[in-house]
């Protein structure tokens, strides 16, 4: 029949949707063209524009290990839009105690005759502590755990309860705190870090120390009053909140509970944390705070020394621990005995 399509082939009108289409992709492509033309030519090596990363307390970066993401999952900090921003990049290593398999051999002959003083709670902490500290270490120092040289001196007396350290690679800070059934190992290329976590139980002691008026030890006059000002079912929690920021700090100074934790002044525990006040020793340090989730009934906090803001990478210590405790079965060091019966 006269004007009918061929077979196959559309009567013309149904062509125009796909023809308006073509043209609205050509039209696009077009613009790209044009957009490209006025940034200039393409500079090696540089893609697509990536979101900036979320931030979180006090200009902090703040990013958790992606869901599914291997143990040793290593992301890079992401700047901002509108240039690139110095960034410290944070790990953070979480371990049950009680689940902990045993390590005791991996630490050296000081750490387990210290260890065989403590009661039993007390020294699996210290023993599964003290593991991940050499295991998370063997990493960047390129040594076996078991030759991680750890230095703890106090910078007053000379003493062996100081800031750990690493002698060998002064820029690599790290720091190690334990309460209940929790561990945490922080680890960074920084000037000092500090990390703290305590059990909610601990508030009740501190809040007995404040209720007594032994305010002096525990919370400057600003946070006093703030802390009066809370009703009594927030104070616990924020008085924990207060004390994990203020000995992550402590910490990561090396100045430790040498130094009234009153003398650390703080942001109230409902705002971003922050250092407002310092009475301590010297100049009030530049330092990076950010709240970590311990989980239920714990308080955490990290502090990193410097003005660069900071990546916060957080990690479950199981499976490392685990291998760490099949390698020393099955491995040449499988024949050493822990010392003191050490497990």
């Amino acid at each position: 029949m006269a004007g009918a399509a061929p077979s196959g082939v559309l009567p013309g009108r149904a062509l125009l949707p796909a023809r308006a289409g073509r043209g609205r992709r050509r039209a696009g492509r077009v613009r790209q063209r044009a957009a490209r033309r006025r940034r200039g030519p393409v500079r090696p090596g540089r893609g697509r524009r990536r979101r900036p990363a979320s931030r979180g307390d006090a200009g902090l970066v703040h990013r958790r290990r992606p869901a599914g993401a291997p143990a040793g999952h290593r992301p890079r900090p992401r700047p901002p839009r509108g240039g690139a921003v110095d960034v410290t990049t944070c790990h953070v290593w979480w371990a049950d105690a009680s689940t902990a398999p045993a390590l005791g051999g991996l630490l050296d002959r000081g750490e387990q005759a210290r260890a065989a003083r403590l009661d039993s709670p007390d020294r699996r902490r210290f023993v599964t502590a003290h593991a991940l500290a050499r295991i998370v270490l063997a990493s960047p120092t390129g040594l076996h755990p078991a030759a991680v040289r750890l230095v703890a001196r106090c910078p007053r007396c000379g003493g062996a309860h100081g800031k750990p350290a690493l002698p060998d690679h002064p820029r690599l800070a790290f720091s190690i705190s334990s309460s209940g059934r929790r561990v945490v190992v922080a680890l960074a290329q920084a000037a000092g870090v500090g990390v703290d976590v305590e059990r909610l139980a601990s508030a009740r002691v501190l809040a007995a120390a404040v209720d007594d008026g032994a305010t002096a030890a525990v919370l400057a006059p600003a946070e006093l009053a703030a802390y009066q000002a809370l009703p009594e079912r927030s104070r616990h929690g924020a008085l924990l909140r207060w004390w994990t920021r203020k000995e992550a700090i402590l910490k990561a100074t090396g100045d430790g509970l040498a130094v009234d934790p009153a003398a650390v002044e703080l942001s109230a525990p409902g705002a971003p944390p922050a250092l407002t006040g310092w009475s301590g020793p010297g100049p009030a340090p530049r330092v990076r705070l950010v709240d970590l989730d311990a989980g239920p009934g714990y308080a955490a906090a990290l502090a990193v020394l410097g003005s660069a803001d900071v990546s916060v990478v957080e990690h479950d210590a199981g499976p490392v621990l685990r291998a760490a405790a099949a390698a020393r079965r099955t491995g040449p060091a499988s024949g050493r005995r822990p010392r003191d019966g050490l497990r």
